[in-house]
């Protein structure tokens, strides 16, 4: 019988005793999705300091009553917190991996207030532990045209704009990846019920403007009903239409 593991705080503790004051844990959500916002969460500790947190899994391991449980206890267990989100349609004009940039350093910013950022990162003290085997946040293409597009309506600026008021750039930033850390890391966990459940609300949320495609239940996900409401129906500004060849219908009109 298998069991279902249990995340710790073994690595976060082991960069604490290396010099590491700040540990902030990234993990992102609906990826996969053909409708809908990708999103990334981060959850930051102060790693010697940190205690267990008692029952948090990586998000797709819980169920939605307890991801929605532990969603408070994550608040207030971090340091600080934040959540990032990249919509469908700058999803398809942007990429997969620029989303993914744009989310990470959305959830940055959220958490930049309550952190002294431009200390903590300038004398290496601060490390982001991201699931996976890839760093999107800071490898890969840092051109000009990708993060002026789709720039902020209200700040007009790119979305790296307030690390550089700091003084720095995205390229400073220490990040460490490891596959499985939404698994077997308490901070990556944490961070992917942030992500989990706000993506989630969200999607629940535009169901209720938009019944046919079954979002309350898949939140955007590729499932036969969602396929049989884009077959009757059409796209909508939500879907991503790049990741839908052979989708014939026009654009949903939003009422």
């Amino acid at each position: 019988m298998s069991t279902v593991s249990k995340p710790s705080l073994r690595v976060e503790r082991a960069w604490g005793r290396e010099g590491i004051d700040l540990v902030i844990g990234c993990d992102e959500v609906g990826r996969g999705a053909i409708a809908g916002p990708v999103s990334v969460g981060m959850v930051a500790i102060h790693p010697l300091r940190a205690t267990a947190l008692t029952g948090v899994r990586d998000s797709k391991l819980m169920t939605r009553p307890q991801r929605e449980e532990m969603y408070q206890k994550v608040r207030r267990w971090g340091v600080a917190s934040g959540v990032g989100s990249v919509s469908a349609r700058d999803v398809d004009e942007l990429g997969i991996m620029e989303a993914l940039r744009r989310g990470g350093l959305q959830a940055l910013h959220a958490m930049s207030a309550d952190l002294e950022f431009a200390e903590l990162i300038s004398s290496g003290r601060l490390r982001i532990l991201l699931d996976g085997s890839f760093n999107w946040l800071t490898s890969g293409k840092h051109q000009d045209s990708l993060f002026d597009v789709l720039a902020d309506d209200d700040a007009g600026s790119r979305p790296d704009a307030w690390l550089r008021e700091l003084g720095l750039a995205v390229e400073d930033l220490d990040v460490q990846v490891r596959p499985k850390a939404d698994r077997d890391c308490t901070s990556v966990a944490a961070a992917s019920v942030l992500a989990k459940v706000e993506r989630d609300a969200y999607m629940r949320e535009l169901a209720t403007a938009h019944p046919e495609y079954g979002w309350e239940s898949n939140v955007g996900y590729g499932s036969s009903g969602h396929y049989a409401g884009i077959e009757e129906f059409g796209v909508t500004e939500f879907h991503r239409v790049t990741w839908l060849k052979g989708v014939t219908k026009t654009l949903k009109e939003d009422s």
